[in-house]
């Protein structure tokens, strides 16, 4: 079973990514029909492996990708049926697969983190921006500073 062995490759991504103390709650991916993950095994194994992490509870939203091929004839990137790799337009069989391959992690949402400021004057919330994007195994953090 592989979607055990991505279920915990996405898992390092997500530990990655967070911030001390956070805890992820949804961790939204895009899966080609041809990457042969089944969404229903890999969202089982990510709760599965998930326990003891920053990700326990959390929620996996998969998104399935359908399958998009090169046309050269029509000279554009077309759906098409994942087992005839033909253009839907003209039928010329295709020679590239564009999408429908793909595992990838679309965003990552956190709960917020609560720190004490060190100057005793407040609480800084610290809080991904809405959606969190993962951007080269990282998430953009917005700063907000209260009770000052």
């Amino acid at each position: 079973m592989h979607e055990l062995s991505i279920a915990l490759d996405l898992l390092n991504i997500v530990s990655d990514a967070a911030a001390a103390d956070s805890r992820a709650t949804r961790v939204h991916v895009r899966v080609g029909v041809l990457s042969g993950l089944c969404p229903e095994g890999l969202e089982f194994a990510f709760r599965v492996a998930s326990v003891g992490t920053i990700a326990e509870g959390a929620q996996l939203k998969v998104a399935l990708v359908p399958v998009r091929m090169w046309c050269p004839s029509c000279w554009a990137a077309v759906e098409t049926l994942p087992r005839v790799v033909r253009c839907a337009r003209c039928r010329t069989p295709g020679e590239t697969i564009v999408n429908g391959r793909e595992v990838e992690i679309v965003r990552i949402d956190f709960d917020p983190l609560t720190v004490s400021d060190r100057s005793g004057r407040g609480t800084i919330i610290a809080a991904p921006h809405s959606p969190c994007i993962l951007n080269g195994g990282t998430c953009d953090m917005s700063i907000k500073v209260t009770g000052m």
